[in-house]
């Protein structure tokens, strides 16, 4: 034993005492390369010494304990039963077995039907007693006899390796000692000059069994089956031996793609290379079965490849599978064939080239195929690994809906933890645990508080196993991952969660430097300014300088050139920052938020990112508005509602983001609406307003009465539509269309199509002109319509005939006023009716104040015999028409009386509308009980 090795061993030791109760078997599995014979009998070496040590008992326990646990796992005794001395009477028994172990080996011409009965009967003798007899035998047997002889009993033993090696039952570890121990034998015997074609068998067969060694050094185990492989090759030449020349470079192949030491990009483009020497011989019609094993090798190494086109790498991976798959079928091979399944499905989820959607269902459906061999009761390792996986595939699913994909996602990760349980494969179970905690941050359905919750204790239950000790990489990506649940967490302290957050981001830091992993550093810069930026603690104005410190950090390796997409997020983001940024000249950072906004517009276009492109155009359309530089900040507006219009029915699944976003988009319209004021553009004002509310409710009918309104084949046209205008906006930004511009064009064809679809059933657009007010407001009637901002109440007063307008605008007090005043009104109606009641006439006389009713009034001709009333937002839930004014009620003061209308399109809308010998409607509601009628 080397002294680095025995310096680990002392290490891992000492880590195991003086870890927490329960962490143990994660270290050992992350020390796996480690447990081995010589360290368990370290363990029992520093068992003996603490158990004589006063106060050492305990720690001398905790590793009687793990020793006990280690020789159960390597299937190794604790407490070996010794090795029979060889003058002994149990020497007889063990010749007596190995005599005839070798005898049934020869005589049935290594036959394994004959020889594993015998083998099964005496596993207990298949020890490393066994192998030191097997050595002194051999070594005396063979110095005695003659050449012929010696070389007819090394054949013999050589083939006695081979079948040892293959046995399923006993000790693996042990199994492979005596192959090895067989082999070494025979090469006393068999010389590269005496027996050149017999050494390189051997030789490739000791080749397999280093590769498959569990004892001994990992790293170095391959090394000597790839010096092995070599040495068969010196010999077993393509054109001497072409078989077997290909069989060598096939499992040379595998060793160099395991391979440990040296360079891995360099060990796979070797492996690469063996494996295509190999099909040079193994042909699908000479060799078929070998010829698909081989292409499935080729395959699992260009899926790994680091050098050349990564892209390509997938392609050819894909194309070795799917030809493996020609020979390798169900009925045939299951077993392989489910390998050669789930390997494909892996490669088709990560495929670069060819529609990213199209892919995912391509990597669904071969891991669902594998899953038909894989069950849990016959591979329950293999199915756990594929459910994982398949659970992977779903949580990126772009096809079907997303929330049901997000649940069948979840379902698989908990599926797969049946297996992957924390104390059989510990680190399985971590990885699983952290994309069960990405999935059910994206979840949609359930509780969204209750979700993060779940998330934030999947993430912190992998930490238990990824330390940063043993998993670095795996430590600091679900460090990432957590702080960002932490930064959306609705549960708890905000604050707190905050300073979880932020902890979380420069915790994977410590690891993800811009040195070792400049993408990774790079985007959790990116995460940690958007925490700083939000942070509730700390003085507002230095976290702000923290937050631009790290946007712009992040665009040091965040490049347009290397990360076009990272880097207009991340100019978007610095954006906001310098928006809300409290030192410095205020000038100063508007031009610089500006010009941030504007560099991420270059990559965030309409065509490629539709969202974003919106969201940016937003953001900086309110930087050119409190700038007031109201023309620019006309123009970016409609340009940005020009994209929200044309991503109607694309809105995010979700109601946490769909409410965010609307939110967004409220505010686009929103601040359009205050812009034209201030321009003097009062109908386009009016025209913006409308557009906003009947986008609203168009997206409320769609979302839940969608297969009402429509009929069951124009359902599915939309939802057909609808995939395949998000598979190909996928395509746009992830730059694989391979003709953005005929893409984009195709796109907006759909969508056209979509909306006349749409608008031949529910016939209201985004389109309003006020001229068309002419046609459906009489001389004799004026509209009220409120609409209510950020810091105002706006009234529009439309004149009758429909060809004028006024407008009164509240101050900021009255907002406020408001919002106290309807707190009130709806805590009384919902929660004491008596009171509200009471207090009605009351609460009415104050509202009418705050509205400035009697003010508005004003500006309506006394002649008009009919008022119209559109309300906004929560106006809609108030008795307007009841608002005392004048002495009398508003109602009273039109003879005609007061009407309501969602908006002046939908009065329009039912104006127009026809009804056969429709003459009154009755509608009864008691504020005071639930009578039904």
């Amino acid at each position: 034993m080397d002294e680095q090795r025995l310096q680990a061993y002392y290490q891992l030791i000492q880590q195991l005492l003086s870890c927490p109760n329960g962490e143990e078997a994660a270290i050992l599995q992350a020390n796996r390369e480690l447990l081995d014979v010589d360290f368990l009998e370290l363990l029992k070496v520093g068992v003996e010494q603490m158990s004589t040590q006063e106060g050492q008992e305990n720690r001398a326990n905790r590793l009687l304990a793990l020793a006990s646990q280690l020789s159960e796992q390597l299937d190794i005794p604790l407490t070996p039963e010794p090795e029979t001395p060889l003058n002994q009477a149990n020497f007889d028994t063990y010749l007596q077995f190995l005599l005839e172990v070798l005898q049934a080996t020869a005589e049935s011409k290594v036959n394994p039907q004959v020889v594993y009965p015998l083998l099964a009967a005496n596993t207990d003798k298949l020890n490393l007693t066994f192998v030191e007899l097997l050595q002194v035998w051999a070594t005396k047997t063979l110095e005695k006899a003659e050449p012929d002889t010696a070389k007819s009993i090394a054949v013999v033993i050589g083939n006695f390796s081979d079948l040892i090696q293959q046995f399923p039952l006993g000790n693996k570890a042990d199994n492979m000692e005596i192959a090895i121990t067989g082999y070494e034998i025979a090469f006393t015997v068999f010389t590269r000059d005496t027996s050149p074609e017999l050494w390189a068998a051997v030789q490739n067969n000791l080749g397999n069994a280093y590769t498959n060694r569990i004892r001994g050094d990992k790293a170095e185990n391959l090394e000597n089956a790839i010096a092995a492989y070599n040495k068969a090759l010196e010999v077993s030449t393509r054109t001497d031996f072409p078989v077997d020349w290909a069989t060598t470079q096939n499992n040379l192949g595998n060793a160099y793609k395991d391979s440990i030491r040296g360079d891995k990009a360099d060990n796979l483009e070797k492996a690469i290379a063996a494996y295509n020497e190999a099909l040079k011989v193994r042909t699908r019609t000479d060799f078929p079965v070998d010829w698909a094993m081989t292409q499935n090798n080729l395959g699992n190494a260009y899926s790994d490849r680091i050098r050349g086109d990564k892209a390509e790498n997938l392609e050819k991976a894909i194309a070795a599978y799917n030809a493996a798959l020609e020979v390798r079928t169900r009925t045939d091979f299951p077993v392989d064939w489910a390998a050669t399944q789930n390997n494909l499905g892996a490669t088709y989820r990560d495929r670069i080239r060819g529609d990213k959607a199209d892919n995912l269902e391509k990597s669904i459906a071969a891991y669902n195929k594998a899953l038909e061999v894989y069950t849990p009761a016959d591979f329950p390792e293999q199915w756990a690994m594929t459910k994982n996986t398949l659970g992977n595939a779903y949580n990126n699913r772009i096809r079907g809906d997303k929330a049901e994909n997000l649940e069948i996602a979840i379902a698989a990760y908990n599926k797969a933890l049946e297996v992957y349980t924390p104390a059989d494969f510990p680190e399985q179970w971590a990885m699983t645990k952290n994309n069960l905690g990405a999935a059910y941050n994206n979840r949609i359905r359930g509780d969204k508080a209750e979700n993060l919750e779940n998330a934030i204790a999947a993430y912190q239950q992998a930490l238990e196993v990824y330390t940063r000790t043993d998993f670095p990489e795996d430590w600091a990506r679900t460090q990432n991952n957590l702080a960002a649940a932490y930064s959306d967490s609705i549960r708890g302290d905000k604050a707190e969660n905050l300073e979880k957050s932020i902890a979380a981001y420069n915790a994977a830091l410590e690891v993800y430097t811009r040195t070792d992993f400049p993408v990774q550093w790079a985007t959790t810069q990116n995460n940690l300014a958007v925490a700083y930026k939000n942070r509730i603690r700390g003085d507002k104005a230095d976290n702000l300088e923290k937050a631009i410190a790290a946007y712009n950090a992040a665009l040091k390796v965040s490049t347009r050139t290397d990360f076009p997409v990272q880097w207009a997020m991340t100019q978007n983001n610095l954006g906001t920052a310098y928006s809300n940024r409290i030192r410095g000249d205020k000038a100063d950072n508007l031009e610089n938020a500006i010009a941030a906004y504007q560099q991420a517009l270059e990559v965030y276009t309409r065509t490629d990112f539709p969202v974003e492109n919106a969201k940016t155009l937003l953001n900086l359309g309110i930087d050119y508005q409190d700038s007031q530089q109201f023309d620019l900040a006309y123009d970016t507006f409609k340009s940005a509602i020009a994209t929200v219009e044309g991503l109607r029915g694309e809105i995010i699944s979700g109601e946490e983001s769909k409410r965010k976003q609307a939110e967004e988009w409220n505010q686009l319209f929103v601040r359009m609406v205050e812009v034209c004021l201030a321009l003097g553009k009062e109908r386009e004002a009016i025209s913006y307003i409308e557009r906003s509310k009947t986008r609203n409710l168009v997206e409320q009918i769609l979302n839940r009465d969608l297969k009402t309104i429509f009929p069951g084949e124009v359902v599915t046209q939309l939802e057909e539509l609808q995939d395949e205008i998000a598979s190909g906006q996928n395509l746009l930004q992830t730059g694989k269309a391979e003709n953005p511009t005929f893409l984009w064009q195709h796109l907006q064809q759909l969508r056209q199509q979509r909306q006349q679809l749409q608008d031949t059933y529910l016939p209201i657009g985004s389109s309003f002109n006020f001229a068309s007010l002419e046609k459906i407001v009489d001389d004799n009637t004026a509209i009220i319509e409120w609409y209510i901002t950020f810091d105002k109440i706006i009234a529009f007063v439309i004149q009758p005939g429909g060809k004028e307008i006024t407008i009164w605008q509240s101050s900021s007090a009255d907002i406020e006023a408001l919002i106290d005043w309807i707190s009130e009104y709806l805590a009384n109606y919902y929660n004491q009716k008596y009171q509200w009641q009471n207090q009605l006439e009351q609460s009415l006389k104050k509202l009418a104040v705050i509205l400035h009713i009697e003010e508005i009034l004003q500006k309506i001709p006394p002649q008009c015999q009919k008022l119209i009333l559109i309300p906004h937002r929560y106006l809609h839930l108030l008795p307007l028409h009841a608002l005392p004014v004048r002495n009398s009620y508003l109602m009273d003061l039109f003879p005609q009386g007061v009407g309501y209308a969602p908006s002046c399109q939908l009065l329009q809308q039912t104006q127009r509308r026809k009804r056969d010998d429709f003459q009154s409607l009755w509608f009864y509601r008691s504020p005071y009980d639930q009578t039904s009628f």
